[in-house]
């Protein structure tokens, strides 16, 4: 059998309470770090909204429109799901059908920095195609942000169809313009 000496096992408890203080160091430090916090969903003030008439793209009587969200407050926000988006005449009046929301799978919220711009597909079906519509001029666009209280105005002048189904679609919001 080995005999330790005193200074040996002084050394080795030594050794392990070390390792030990530098562990719970190193848990210490680490805990110390402040989480982030959580971004918090866009209040409608923080928000401008419109039609980016640039980005127009379409096929077979569709044109696809982005609908830009910009962040104009100086904090970061976020916004999950689809727009709520009904056409308006010159009184603020909503006439026509709401956009139908189109898209499937999953949604992420998107955070929006300050001056940063987020935007949902906005698709609009010409109202001449069909003649049972009876279109009349929209002069905006009242916008509903997912979770948010209150709209915000896109002016848009369009036809819209005031007797059927609408002619507008919406996907949800996706980051960037």
């Amino acid at each position: 059998m080995t005999k330790l000496s005193r200074r040996a096992v002084a050394a080795a408890v030594a050794a392990v309470a070390l390792g030990a203080g530098t562990a719970t160091w190193g848990a210490a430090a680490a805990s110390a770090a402040p989480a982030p916090a959580p971004v918090p969903v866009c209040a409608a003030s923080q928000l401008n909204v419109w039609v980016s008439p640039d980005s127009a793209n379409g096929t077979a009587g569709t044109t696809y429109y982005n609908l830009d969200i910009t962040n104009v407050s100086g904090r970061p926000c976020q916004l999950r799901g689809w727009p709520a988006v009904v056409a308006t005449n010159s009184r603020g009046r909503a006439f026509g059908a709401p956009a139908r929301t189109v898209g499937h799978g999953p949604v992420a919220a998107v955070t929006i920095f300050p001056d940063a711009t987020a935007h949902a597909n906005l698709g609009y079906v010409d109202a001449a195609l069909s003649r049972s519509c009876r279109p009349a001029t929209a002069t905006a666009l009242s916008v509903g942000l997912p979770g948010v209280r209150g709209a915000r105005d896109a002016f848009f002048p369009l036809p819209i169809c005031t007797r059927h189904s609408g002619n507008l679609t919406i996907g949800n919001i996706q980051p960037g313009a």
